[in-house]
């Protein structure tokens, strides 16, 4: 009697297990890159831990176009389209244990940028490059995603939601719905920030990454001559590291590059010297006049240190050589064709 009740069960099972269908679940699908953008090549794979897909019959259909149809082909390559575009990748297996498996996955490429600057970093008025952040100084990123809905329209920026890194650890307290802008201390000196940002919609139909690497740069200082009448000349700093004094004064102005605080005398320190004599300014710190002697010639050594009290990594030290000589020489000097600092 137990051995009939055992040989019951077995032919009760048995066509139960010839008919059972794999489900979705059991086929897992692969798309590389993880965060696809417009125009990379997509890469997709399929795996199974329950049915050996080498052996199924496997189509492939991109947006419902058949593009593959083979044994064993378990991954396929294909090029994203354009912001917006929303593909749909659906794989058929057709097995010789388990029967008919289908999958559909969908996802649209998407994009975002990321544009950052100096938030405390000085530049003279008329320079027309960027401020560069120096060590320790403060950085602002903007992410500017660019994420197409269904309709055709831009999503709303402040409608999706930013994860910000850096260095790989998450900034938890400034990332969220809506934080488009990130705000940090800069890195130091000999090292670099590596910043991303992952940028998602609600919904998860939307989902785009982007990575910038941020070095310090060290700070710096260019000297520039005032003339009387051109007054000063910011598109030609002092040439060759060296000035004619052919005036019976010179202005010469120092204008630091990318130092925070600048305008804080209680956080950055000006220290001028000539000859390596400390020399008191009066008025503008940042200012030296030059006096030529009634007699002799020669020259001088002129240097002058900025540093930064609080962010010890921020300073620089830049000098220039002052030259004179009697004044019975310049009608010489003019005579022979020499052209003097001013171009006058």
């Amino acid at each position: 009697m137990k051995f009939l009740k055992i040989a019951l069960f077995i032919l009760l099972a048995t066509p139960v297990l010839a008919s059972a269908q794999l489900t979705p679940q059991d086929l897992s699908v692969e798309i590389s890159p993880e965060i696809p953008e417009p125009g990379d090549t997509i890469t997709v794979d399929i795996k199974s831990f329950v049915t050996d897909l080498d052996r199924a019959q496997i189509t492939w259909r991109l947006d419902g176009v058949e593009i593959a149809k083979a044994v064993g082909q378990t991954n396929i390559s294909f090029t994203a389209g354009v912001v917006g575009k929303t593909h749909t990748i659906s794989i058929i297996a057709v097995t010789s244990d388990a029967g008919t498996i289908t999958k559909s996955v969908s996802f649209s490429p998407a994009t975002v940028d990321l544009l950052w600057e100096a938030i405390d970093s000085y530049v003279p008025t008329l320079y027309k490059g960027k401020a560069l952040n120096a060590h320790d100084s403060g950085v602002l990123v903007q992410a500017l995603p660019y994420f197409i809905n269904s309709q055709g329209q831009q999503v709303n920026p402040k409608s999706l939601i930013y994860t910000w890194k850096v260095n790989n650890k998450p900034q938890q307290s400034k990332s969220g719905f809506g934080k488009d802008t990130f705000s940090f201390a800069g890195p130091s000196l000999y090292r670099a920030s590596e910043v991303s940002v992952d940028v998602e919609s609600s919904d998860s139909d939307f989902r785009a990454r982007r990575t910038i690497n941020l070095s310090a740069q060290q700070p710096n200082i260019l000297f520039y001559a005032q003339n009387p009448l051109l007054g000063e000349r910011l598109v030609q700093p002092v040439s060759g590291g060296s000035i004619v004094l052919e005036e019976d004064e010179v202005v010469v102005r120092a204008e630091p590059f990318f130092f925070s605080d600048i305008n804080n005398r209680q956080e950055v320190d000006y220290e001028w010297k000539v000859d390596g004599r400390d020399i008191v300014t009066v008025g503008d710190r940042d200012i030296i006049t030059l006096r030529r002697p009634e007699v002799g010639s020669g020259k001088s050594q002129i240097s002058l240190e900025i540093k930064h009290i609080g962010k010890l990594l921020q300073f620089a030290r830049e000098s220039f050589t002052a030259l004179f000589e009697d004044r019975a020489g310049d009608d010489a000097r003019q005579n022979a064709g020499d052209t003097n600092f001013f171009g006058n």
